[in-house]
């Protein structure tokens, strides 16, 4: 008949079981803290992104104002530069006309210039 053989437990064997059971209890721990702070990370990401596009609305709206503000400003300027062009015309057309009269009062005054 065989008996059970007891192998003694040595404490080389405690420290190993435990080290192992330590190191076990330790990567499970990591992988749900690797996993929590992956989650984190995507909610940051997530929030950063919806203020980015917060900031690009804000900035594109500011844009299209200052656009408009100049392009209104443009208008009023060309306005008053076509009506500088148009008084020039007019008033050399009138020069012309004055210089053209005095030439002929000149004639008829017998004065020469």
């Amino acid at each position: 008949m065989q008996k059970n053989k007891v192998t003694p437990v040595t404490l080389d064997a405690i420290e190993q079981l435990l080290e192992r059971k330590l190191q076990e209890g330790l990567q499970e721990q990591n992988k749900e803290l690797r996993k929590v702070i992956q989650e984190e990370i995507e909610f940051s990401e997530a929030r950063t992104d919806i203020k980015l596009v917060k900031m690009e609305q804000r900035i594109d709206d500011n844009a299209k104002k200052y656009r408009d503000d100049v392009l209104t400003r443009m208008d009023e300027t060309m306005g008053e530069l076509e009506t500088i062009r148009q008084e020039q015309l007019l008033t050399g057309n009138q020069v012309t006309a004055h210089e053209e009269r005095i030439a002929k009062l000149e004639k008829l005054q017998g004065v020469t210039s």
